[in-house]
């Protein structure tokens, strides 16, 4: 892995480089989720990825190799990969995929659990800029148990506005559940991996890392490489929005999941640490619960509400039924569109669009000209 990092350090210039392992190194527990693609996986990796000779322990450590269970230890990996053998294994991934680039949580809840609150928020700013997943091609071989299946899909991931797809390498931890329906594990996703919400199995931990140092593993993910690192040096549009566009999202995204964490512990702590109420606080309220009524204001003759127009400001933005990212899409509005503004709901804004009220992030909109 660290091999593959170099890589991306001599394509990135240092300066970047520099900056997004700080800034990674600063926020590392939001990380991981990003890792739906080679070049993502690889930052992200360096900023919280775990040494191989560690494995998650139920009890919140580490375990180390002498304490793997005897089941892990006399498990063999299947010697070759089986490619697009298992029809339903495809469908599972494919339905996935369409499910992630639409943001429809709903749909992927069924089909991959669990998901964390911060990781459905992350991915309401990530498929923002997801167009398709195309090209999907699934190598599997068998997991530790009977119905379970270790799988990396490589597909190409194309950006809205952007003409060259992005090539990438994703892992899945595939089950069985008690109806014989395939889902995704979603507790060895790059998310739960990185930040660990979720408690894992050690023993699984411990397949995938043998599996992730197979020689044929390791050889698929070179060649996916290579085909990402010649996608990105033929496109700059791919360079830029791997590198700052999403970076930046990134950046804002995690900024808000700071803000909003400290302000409940703030919150917390308030409630806490509370004083009870001074006799001058107790006296104050009294007096103003005791004070006489005001007037009241003389009537004034309604006015027409004056009509707002809002522009687009970047491209392709979700228009979604209602004020949050767990709301269905119902439309693009792109960069330039001018809409009428019907009001405004925390961090969106409602317009009308297309005839029917639909909320757009506010911070993809600004005033039209002339308003």
């Amino acid at each position: 892995m660290k091999n593959i990092l170099d890589h991306i350090k001599n394509f990135l210039n240092k300066g970047t480089m520099d900056a997004v392992t700080s800034f990674c190194s600063r926020n590392k527990r939001y990380f991981g989720a990003a890792a739906l693609f080679l070049a993502m996986i690889l930052v992200l990796y360096n900023c919280t990825g775990k040494e191989p000779e560690e494995k998650p322990n139920p009890s919140g450590g580490t375990e180390t190799e002498g304490g793997t269970s005897p089941e892990v230890l006399e498990f063999e990996l299947d010697s070759e990969f089986e490619q697009d053998a298992n029809e339903a294994l495809n469908a599972l991934v494919e339905a996935y995929y369409e499910a992630y680039a639409g943001d429809n949580l709903e749909e992927l809840e069924k089909i991959a659990y669990p998901i964390s609150n911060n990781e459905k928020s992350y991915i309401g700013v990530f498929s923002q800029y997801i167009e398709a997943y195309q090209n999907i091609v699934c190598y599997t071989k068998s997991g530790l148990s009977e119905g379970s299946y270790l799988v990396s899909v490589y597909s190409e991931l194309k950006f809205y506005s952007v003409d060259t797809p992005a090539p990438g390498l994703d892992f899945f931890y595939v089950e069985t559940d008690a109806d014989g329906n395939l889902f995704i594990n979603n507790l060895y996703s790059p998310y739960n991996l990185s930040r660990a919400e979720n408690e894992m199995d050690p023993n699984i931990y411990s397949v995938i890392l043998k599996y992730e140092q197979q020689q044929d593993v390791a050889a698929l993910r070179q060649d996916v490489e290579k085909k990402y690192n010649d996608a990105v040096a033929g496109d700059v549009d791919l360079a830029t929005m791997i590198t700052t566009t999403i970076p930046n999202a990134m950046r804002e995204w995690i900024d808000s999941v700071n803000a909003m964490e400290q302000n409940s512990e703030s919150a917390a702590d308030t409630q806490q640490t509370g004083e009870p109420e001074t006799e001058q606080a107790a006296e104050t309220e009294t007096s103003e619960t005791t004070e006489e009524p005001e007037e009241p204001a003389p009537e004034e003759t309604p006015q027409e509400p004056e009509t707002v127009k809002v522009e687009v400001i970047d491209d392709s933005v979700n228009v979604r039924n209602g004020a949050g990212t767990e709301n269905d899409a119902v439309g693009k509005a792109n960069k330039g569109e001018v809409y009428t503004k019907l009001g405004e709901s925390g961090e969106w804004t409602q317009i009308d669009f297309k005839g029917t009220p639909a909320y757009i992030k506010t911070e993809f909109v600004q005033p039209a000209a002339g308003e």
